[in-house]
């Protein structure tokens, strides 16, 4: 008797766990013989290093524009890939606040840097923000996606570059995991690069919304 309630402790926690971060498909119900749970798909990132880093605080929050991301592989959709997954950061971004105004010229290629910070300052911006894609891999539904992204944040009065990061994420498609009672299956998104950007760009506007308020951002880049 003893040996069975052990047994049953133990395949419910291993149950608890393998369900962590799933959810039932909306039209499940109970049935005879194993039962199927869904997950939603994990990011696996990197730990995002900065190769530039701001020395001291803005006195004020500053504003800020920001262009289409640049793609770097030679792709025939990259000018509609870059501007959708940069305007999927642009909305990251001022969704969490990270400038008081951030303004977004998706439909502008970036002209390069002395003509946006010429531009940025007609439009009484204090910083121009510079994204690329310098990996990007589309695996689908079906396989693994990839995607490596490079950020730079000029000062618009003179030019200097504040902050330099990288960042990089993949979605992979597991195998149904087989617990014999019962199935976990990843829910793979058709479009895992946008998750991807979403993941990365939350990242990055921890420690750029910090320094933009005048606050220690060290603090929240070690948990990356």
């Amino acid at each position: 008797m003893r040996f069975c309630k052990y047994s049953c402790l133990i395949l419910l926690a291993f149950f608890l766990s393998s369900c962590a971060n799933t959810h039932m498909n909306s039209d499940w119900e109970a049935k005879v013989g194993p039962q199927k749970f869904y997950a939603e798909p994990y990011v696996v990132r990197s730990t995002a290093p900065m190769s530039v880093v701001p020395s001291d605080v803005p006195q004020s929050p500053p504003n800020a524009i920001m262009y289409a991301f640049q793609l770097d592989q030679d792709i025939d959709y990259r000018g509609k890939l870059g501007e959708e997954l940069g305007k999927l950061f642009y909305k990251t971004w001022v969704g969490k606040g990270v400038f008081p105004q951030l303004v977004y010229e998706g439909k502008r290629d970036f002209p390069g840097k002395s003509r946006a910070l010429e531009f940025a300052s007609q439009k009484g911006a204090d910083l121009v923000i510079r994204g690329v894609i310098t990996n990007y891999m589309f695996g689908g539904s079906q396989g693994t996606t990839s995607l490596n992204i490079h950020v730079d944040i000029y000062q618009a009065s003179n030019g200097m570059l504040i902050w330099s990061m990288d960042h990089s994420g993949r979605i992979e498609n597991t195998p149904v995991q087989d617990y014999i009672l019962w199935e976990r299956e990843i829910r793979m998104p058709e479009s895992p690069e946008y998750v991807i950007m979403s993941a990365l760009a939350k990242d990055l506007a921890k420690p750029v919304k910090e320094w933009s308020y005048g606050k220690d951002w060290r603090k929240v880049t070690e948990e990356y």
